[in-house]
């Protein structure tokens, strides 16, 4: 619960600080969480991943955090093995404050979500647009400060590897995606895609994906991006892989 909450306060996973040195045992942890449906690129965003340097406001690795996951024996190469922390740490207290002082405004106020009411996605093949249209349905409230987020759709095949770009049209860091910018205001309840409406659509050519994976099962995820003032992106949400197999409209 105190991670979850962590969470919700705008804390990040300590086990992705930059200065960690955790040394994971990759290949083994990709196939675990291969059992749980999780593709390689979801075990690299949400495990392996490292943030940006001035992310850690200068302070060290904490690795009594709440915001640090658990490292089982066996998951690392050296059995650098964590405990659940159940427990505020005082670098946990110290971050607290740094975020919600009693007086004065947060620093390096930034763009902030909160995804709610998250009713799936709906995802069509048009043979006459030439391509799958996708249609999320959720609700975003937004705090911080308004700015552009990226909000992008990303494409594997049913082992979870992603389909590779061929000639940058549609793609982030290599991987076949559709993807659209949308400027956020500050304070504000967003709805899209709700009581079934199609108000919001992402669209991807059929001809971003290889013809033979149009007849398999393929996995999509859906994730909303923030790039801060140095060029880093920082997911601000990201949702559990989808199945699903083309079918023609």
């Amino acid at each position: 619960t105190l991670h979850e909450f962590g969470h919700a306060i705008g804390l990040l996973h300590e086990h992705s600080s930059p200065i960690s040195g955790i040394n994971w045992d990759k290949e083994k942890l990709y196939k675990e969480y291969a059992k749980m449906g999780w593709t390689r690129d979801d075990v690299d965003q949400q495990v392996f991943y490292t943030y940006n340097k001035s992310y850690t406001n200068g302070t060290k690795y904490d690795n009594k955090s709440i915001m640090h996951y658990p490292i089982m024996p066996g998951e690392t190469v050296d059995n650098y093995v964590i405990d659940w922390n159940l427990v505020l740490s005082p670098g946990d207290i110290d971050i607290i404050k740094a975020l919600y002082p009693m007086k004065g405004k947060r620093k390096n106020e930034v763009v902030r979500v909160n995804m709610q009411n998250f009713g799936g996605i709906v995802m069509q093949g048009n043979e006459k647009k030439g391509g799958i249209s996708l249609f999320p349905s959720f609700d975003l409230k937004t705090g911080g400060k308004g700015g552009p987020v990226k909000m992008v759709f990303k494409f594997y095949d049913e082992e979870g590897y992603g389909f590779q770009d061929e000639d940058g049209a549609y793609q982030e860091n290599g991987t076949v995606a559709t993807l659209r910018t949308v400027t956020l205001p500050p304070n504000k309840q967003i709805k899209y895609n709700q009581g079934g409406k199609k108000d919001f659509e992402f669209f991807l050519p059929l001809d971003q994906i290889p013809a033979d994976a149009l007849s398999q099962n393929m996995i999509v995820t859906f994730k909303i991006v923030y790039q801060t003032a140095e060029k880093e992106q920082k997911n601000l949400y990201v949702s559990q892989p989808l199945q699903f197999r083309y079918a023609k409209k």
